[in-house]
């Protein structure tokens, strides 16, 4: 999975063909995390592909920044759901 979702091609493709929005988090001038969401082939329902902080942003007010940013994006693109699929064995996200 993780060979497909972040090879170079797909990257480079993804905003393109499937219409995903890549954004970034910068704290004090240096990549913090980003993120990846797109519609999907649903009504009104957009999904959050990747988010990724710096393990020292975990747990902190700056992590909730950017999906609270892609939430409101997607929002405005006329989302009116945002979903988020995790791994059943990362616990850490599925606590966030």
């Amino acid at each position: 999975m993780l060979s497909r979702m972040y090879s170079l091609p797909t990257l480079r493709d993804d905003p393109y063909v499937r219409n995903i929005c890549f954004v970034r988090l910068l704290v004090g001038g240096r990549m913090g995390g980003f993120a990846a969401y797109g519609p999907t082939d649903g009504p009104a329902t957009f999904l959050l592909h990747k988010l990724h902080l710096l393990p020292e942003l975990h747990g902190r007010v700056l992590a909730c920044l950017l999906p609270g940013h892609c939430e409101a994006d997607a929002m405005e693109l006329g989302a009116r759901q945002l979903k988020l699929r995790v791994n059943k064995q990362n616990l850490q996200a599925i606590t966030f």
